[in-house]
């Protein structure tokens, strides 16, 4: 380590290898999107049948966070 506190050892001799960390990091963000539509997705469609502990269909169903009916 250099003499200095806190200064970063570098992570790679050639600079044309973080284009391939680049493009897993690219991949990755992908695969979460790719994850998180396909959540989105169950949970609208599974709207119909959300309900809150009580058992009420109408407070799980369409109503907005912080809103009340």
């Amino acid at each position: 380590m250099s003499g200095q506190k806190g200064t970063p050892m570098p992570t790679f001799h050639d600079p044309a290898d973080t284009y391939r960390v680049f493009d897993d990091l690219v991949a990755g963000v992908r695969s979460l999107r790719q994850v998180f539509d396909q959540l989105a997705n169950a949970h609208l469609n599974a709207r119909d049948r959300a309900f809150d502990d009580n058992g009420n269909l109408h407070c799980g169903c369409g109503v907005r966070a912080g809103s009340r009916r």
